[in-house]
C-alpha cells in the first residue's frame, strides 16, 4: 500500500489557514489538524512532540491523504525540520506546501473581524512572525481570505423587522408587523431569520398568554417547530441551536441535547458559517456564532439545565482550543469594560470547560 501525501497550509494569523483547510478537507481521508503544534507535549517545539504527530503518522501509513497547518511553519527552519521528521518516518511520502499571501494589513483585518473582543494576541502573533515569513520564489501563492462587502439578501428585512418589534428609528412599534417582515426575511432563505422569528413567534405567545388558550399555544409553538425544521432543511445548523432551546425550556433535556450534537456535526458549526454575516451585522440582530453558542451551551451543562454529553465533548475537541481561548478573550472584553462580577463568572466557566476537555 501506498503511504498518503501531506498538505501543509503555511500562513500568517489571521491569513486564511483554518479557511483553506476547510476546502481541502473535503478531498482527503486522513486527518486535518489546524494549530499542529498547539499544546505540545511539554511545550516543546520539535515535529514529534506535537500532539497530533502519532496520529498523523498513523494516518499517513494507513494510506490516507492528510493536512497540516501551524503558524509556526512560517519559518523556513521549522518547514525543514518537518520534511526530514516526515521522511525519516514514510520515505515514500510526498510533501506540499501550500503558501497563503503575505500581507500584515490584510491579516490584521481578518483578526479584528475574526475576535472584536480581543485581538491583541493574534496581533501580537502577526508581528512576531510577519518578517520570519519568507514565501519560495517558485511557490504559488493563494490569496488571503476576505470577507464579502455585500450583504446578503433579506438582511434589509431582519433589520427593519427588528426596529419594528422595538419601535426605534422611524419605525412604529408593531409587534405583529414585525413578525410579517420578518417572515419575508425568511422567504429569501436568511440564515439567522428562521432563528429569530421561531423565537418572536415562540415569545409572543407566552406574552399574550392570557388571551389565548392551550391549544392556540401549543400550535404557535408547532409552528415555530416547523420553520426551524424547514432552516434545518435548507442546511442552517443554528436552527438546532433554537431547536435546543425550545426543548430544554420545556424539560426535554435528553431533545435538547440531541439537538446540540446535531448541531456540532452541522456544515453551519464546522465551517462556522454564519461568523460573516454577525460580523455584518455587528453580532446583533439575533446573529450567531459558533463561539457564542459553545458558550451558551456550557453555562447550561454548568447549571444543570443539559446533561453532560461524552458524545458532544469529542464532536468539540477539534475545536478546544478556539473555545478555551474564544471564553478567555471574552473574560478580558468584561473586565476591559468594568464587568467585574460577569468577568468572574466568565472565569469560572473557563475553568469548567477546560476541566470538561480534561475529562
Amino acid at each position: 500500500m501506498n503511504p498518503g501525501n501531506l498538505i501543509v497550509v503555511v500562513g500568517l494569523p489571521g491569513a486564511g489557514k483554518s479557511t483553506l483547510l476547510k476546502k481541502i478537507r473535503r478531498s482527503i481521508t486522513g486527518i486535518c489538524v489546524h494549530d499542529f503544534h498547539a499544546n505540545a507535549m511539554n511545550d516543546l517545539t520539535n515535529v514529534p512532540s506535537s500532539r497530533h504527530f502519532r496520529a498523523l503518522v498513523e494516518a499517513l501509513v494507513a494510506g490516507h491523504d492528510c493536512a497540516i497547518a501551524d503558524i509556526a511553519f512560517c519559518v523556513q527552519e521549522r518547514r525543514d525540520n518537518l520534511c526530514v521528521v516526515i521522511s525519516k518516518e514514510i520515505p515514500e511520502t510526498k510533501i506540499e506546501f501550500k503558501f497563503l499571501e503575505k500581507s500584515f494589513e490584510k491579516c490584521e483585518r481578518n483578526i479584528r473581524y475574526r475576535n472584536p473582543y480581543n485581538p491583541e494576541p493574534a496581533l501580537k502573533k502577526l508581528r512576531d512572525f510577519y518578517p520570519q515569513y519568507v514565501i519560495p520564489k517558485d511557490a504559488e501563492i493563494a490569496p488571503i481570505w476576505q470577507p464579502s462587502t455585500s450583504p446578503p439578501k433579506g438582511v434589509e428585512f431582519l433589520v427593519r423587522a427588528w426596529n419594528t418589534s422595538l419601535g426605534e428609528g422611524d419605525e412604529v412599534k408593531d409587534e405583529e408587523e414585525a413578525i410579517r417582515i420578518l417572515r419575508q426575511a425568511v422567504e429569501l432563505d436568511l440564515a439567522c431569520a428562521y432563528n429569530v422569528l421561531a423565537d418572536w413567534m415562540v415569545s409572543k405567545a407566552d406574552l399574550s398568554s392570557n388571551s389565548l388558550d392551550e391549544s392556540e399555544k401549543a400550535q404557535t409553538q408547532s409552528d415555530a417547530m416547523e420553520i426551524l425544521k424547514e432552516g434545518c432543511r435548507k442546511g442552517h445548523g443554528a436552527c438546532f441551536v433554537q431547536m435546543a432551546h425550545f426543548y430544554e425550556a420545556a424539560g426535554r433535556k435528553e431533545d435538547a441535547s440531541k439537538c446540540w450534537r446535531k448541531y456540532f456535526k452541522s456544515r453551519t458549526f464546522l465551517n462556522d458559517e454564519d461568523h460573516e454575516l454577525a460580523h455584518l451585522l455587528d453580532y446583533d440582530y439575533g446573529s450567531l456564532v459558533r463561539t457564542e453558542a459553545v458558550r451558551y451551551y456550557f453555562r447550561a451543562i454548568r447549571k444543570g439545565d443539559l446533561p453532560e454529553d461524552k458524545e458532544a465533548m469529542f464532536l468539540l475537541l477539534p475545536f478546544r482550543n478556539e473555545i478555551l481561548e474564544d471564553i478567555s478573550d471574552f473574560g478580558t472584553f468584561l473586565s476591559q469594560t468594568g464587568q467585574s462580577d460577569a468577568a468572574e463568572k466568565n472565569g469560572q466557566l473557563f475553568a469548567f470547560v477546560k476541566k470538561s476537555f480534561e475529562l
